[in-house]
């Protein structure tokens, strides 16, 4: 007996396992593929809304944002650099906002504009953020929402304020919401109908998270750990250890890619940058800007006192006044169903939010708004959980006609009822989430800039400087590739350049953190043929004036000022100085 199918001879008789499934064609697949479900709809309209207000803001106002064009400059690093490698996109952020980036920086010869104003961030922010609509839309419709109470509370979750600022400015927000909201999406699956497929997919958007953003980590262990209890409790197995090992093998599946993701971006920290967790460790993570900036922080946040607990419930209660009542009523609810699903956003993006309060609280973030953007899609899905508990039809219904009509009357009230409740309950966070967002103590990254945008009259100058940031990066960029200088010929630190090298013609021309060289570089300039030395006012680490203390004030008697360029309320000045004695220069650098 053979194993291979006769392509002739009909298969009818033959066991599923040994039949060859017959592939469709092309046009019927292309067709699976592109035909218009429900979540692609909304993601495309998603999308074209965020992109829209990406180019309103870049374009036409001019706001770029810092991390969003820095992590674009990241993506150039690997392909326009003087050494183009994958490691160029750096570790101390984590990659996957950059790395999506890459494919399209060859694009930035034909637009230059993409790679200098950060647009290209904006896309990969908008296309993350509009897929997180699209899952919030499709895990409405998994808890049973009805389709006008689904679009309804998507819409009030796509509309927030803060989710259209971060879905449209390049940042690292809308790639996290994304990750975790499918981690929700598979883990509440799971909860529901237990498929082993859900938890390794459920792990695999935990890992994808991780890549996204650090804070995935509090997500990923409560979602294990809810996976983990929750087997324990199902398991048939007798016995403790039975149930345990039961469990433990869920928590395997839900965990191991997770806890790989953590390793491999550790393990490859270590090797290449020589530290297991930059972010902590290095002059350029969070750690050492946080610790620089305390004092201010303190004043404005009241951090390390009592004050600090208002400050922070008052952010909370701005962006969704009535989010804990979307969780009690949650709750509530879930119990009085016995459906566990509830755990899922508790577990994903509760966490999320818990971990990022509690980071606040010791001194670890600036307690940016952004930050608990988490509670946002918490309270609309909970809202939705609310509207998803209708009232099931009784197996036996009453022979009489006006019983059963007053009965299916009732149903339907009820269910009106609680969709009503689901509405009100994520809809002032439209309107709260504006006046916080325009707070400028308490939304003290976006005030000033949406104040320039949207009430100019009340704008200060320092808020309608936001709207020419990096104005003068460009003109840098720019007057240096006016001076026709060769690869290599420029030493500049791209914690501090990065929008000068977004903005570079030829980004050859300097020689930046990434490079291979750049340490040897800055321990010796004339060696590796540096001529010029750029540096900022910045109050940030940057290696060249670590190794040269006062270079930027006088050249540090080696080099010749060429060139100054006064910066913006929201930018450092810069010096460009050339190196006119380098028999002094290897003096300072060999002291």
């Amino acid at each position: 007996m053979t194993l291979l199918a006769d392509p002739i001879a009909p298969e009818v008789g033959l066991p599923s396992v040994l039949r060859v499934p017959r592939r469709r064609p092309l046009h019927r697949r292309l067709a699976r593929v592109l035909r218009p479900t429900e979540g692609r709809l909304v993601f495309l309209l998603a999308v074209a809304g965020y992109v829209a207000t990406a180019v309103a803001l870049t374009f036409h106002y001019g706001l770029i944002s810092v991390d969003g064009i820095s992590r674009t400059a990241n993506a150039a690093y690997v392909v326009d650099s003087r050494f183009p490698h994958l490691a160029a996109i750096g570790f101390v952020w984590n990659p996957l906002p950059s790395l999506v980036q890459v494919p399209f920086v060859p694009l930035g010869t034909l637009w230059p504009a993409l790679l200098g104003t950060g647009f290209l961030g904006d896309l990969q922010s908008a296309a993350f953020m509009a897929g997180s609509v699209a899952l919030v839309c499709l895990i409405l419709r998994d808890w049973g929402c009805s389709r006008p109470v689904r679009y309804l509370l998507t819409a009030l979750y796509a509309l927030h304020p803060l989710v259209i600022y971060y879905g449209a400015d390049g940042m690292s927000e809308a790639a996290l919401l994304f990750c975790v909201l499918l981690a929700t999406r598979y883990l509440a699956r799971w909860l529901r109908l237990g498929r082993d497929s859900d938890l390794v997919r459920l792990g695999l958007a935990l890992a994808l998270g991780y890549t996204a953003r650090y804070e995935t980590l509090a997500t990923g262990a409560a979602a294990v750990a809810a996976v983990v209890i929750v087997a324990a409790r199902r398991s048939t197995v007798r016995g403790a250890r039975g149930r345990l090992r039961s469990a433990s093998v869920d928590g395997f599946l839900a965990g191991a890619p997770f806890v790989f993701a953590v390793a491999l971006w550790a393990v490859t920290s270590k090797i290449i940058v020589k530290a297991w967790f930059p972010t902590f460790s290095s002059s350029y993570g969070n750690s050492q800007q946080v610790s620089g900036g305390i004092t201010a922080i303190r004043r404005v946040t009241g951090l390390g006192t009592p004050r600090e607990w208002g400050y922070l419930a008052h952010q909370l209660f701005a962006l969704e006044p009535l989010a804990l009542i979307a969780i009690t009523g949650a709750l509530a609810l879930a119990v009085v169903r016995r459906d566990n699903r509830v755990i899922a956003p508790l577990a994903a993006l509760g966490a999320l939010l818990l971990f990022d309060v509690l980071a606040f609280s010791t001194g670890h973030t600036y307690g940016w708004l952004r930050f608990y953007i988490a509670e946002i899609p918490l309270t609309v899905l909970l809202a939705g959980s609310v509207a998803g508990h209708h009232l099931a039809a009784l197996r036996n219904p009453p022979r009489n006609l006006l019983a059963r009509w007053l009965l299916a009357t009732s149903r339907v009230a009820l269910n009106v009822v609680l969709a009503t409740v689901a509405v009100v309950i994520a809809a002032p966070g439209l309107v709260t989430g504006y006046a916080v967002m325009t707070n400028p103590t308490l939304g003290r990254e976006e005030a000033g800039e949406l104040t320039a945008v949207l009430a100019p009259v009340r704008a200060t100058p320092q808020d309608r400087q936001s709207m020419i940031r990096f104005t003068v990066e460009r003109r840098i960029a720019q007057d240096i590739a006016a001076l026709h200088l060769r690869h290599g010929a420029v030493l500049t630190d791209s914690g501090n350049a990065f929008a000068v090298l977004a903005n570079a013609p030829d980004m050859r021309t300097y020689v930046i953190t990434s490079d291979y060289d750049f340490q040897p570089a800055v321990a010796d300039p004339p060696r590796f043929h540096v001529e010029y030395l750029l540096v900022p006012s910045s109050t940030f680490f940057d290696a060249v004036e670590a190794a040269y203390p006062t270079l930027y004030a006088d050249g540090g008697g080696f080099a010749t000022l060429v060139r100054f360029w006064r910066g913006t309320f929201w930018t450092p000045d810069w010096k460009l100085y050339k190196i006119t004695d380098p028999a002094v220069l290897s003096g300072v650098a060999a002291g």
